[in-house]
C-alpha cells in the first residue's frame, strides 16, 4: 500500500479536459480512455501503457452542499469496453468515485494525471 496516500507523490503529468466545468455531476453520463497494449495477450502481462493502482487516474473536482471535493477514478477498476488492435478501451461509470459523487454537486475541473511509473513486482497490473 502507499504510506502517505494519494497525496503523497506531486503529478508528473496531467492533462485537463475543457467544457466541464459547470456542468452538474449528473450530467456526467462516464469517464474513459484508450491504453496501449501491443501483446496479444495484454490482459495477462505487463507490455505496452501503465495501469498500476491509481494511475492513471481521473481527478474529478466537484463543489456542493459538502464544499470543494476531488473525486478519483483509477485505472485497476475501469469497465474493459473494448479490445482492438494493440489497445484497451477502459471506462468508468460515475458509481465507480472515490469518494462517491453527489449528483446535484457541480463539476468544478476534470484532470487525468499520471504520477506512477511501471509496477515492479507483481507485474505491471493490465486491468
Amino acid at each position: 500500500m502507499y504510506p502517505g496516500g494519494v497525496g503523497d507523490l506531486p503529478p508528473y503529468a496531467s492533462a485537463d479536459l475543457q467544457g466541464a466545468a459547470g456542468s452538474k455531476v449528473s450530467d456526467l453520463f462516464e469517464l474513459g480512455y484508450d491504453l496501449r497494449k501491443p501483446d496479444s495477450n495484454a490482459l495477462f502481462n505487463g507490455a505496452g501503457s501503465h495501469c498500476g493502482l491509481r494511475s492513471p487516474r481521473f481527478n474529478v473536482v466537484t463543489q456542493g452542499t459538502a464544499g470543494t471535493t476531488t473525486h478519483r477514478f483509477y485505472c485497476y477498476n475501469g469497465t474493459l469496453d473494448s479490445v482492438n488492435q494493440g489497445w484497451i478501451r477502459l471506462r468508468w461509470s460515475m458509481d465507480l468515485a472515490d469518494p462517491q459523487m453527489d449528483p446535484n454537486d457541480t463539476i468544478v475541473s476534470i484532470k487525468i494525471v499520471s504520477d506512477e511509473e511501471q509496477d515492479p513486482l507483481p507485474p505491471d497490473r493490465t486491468c
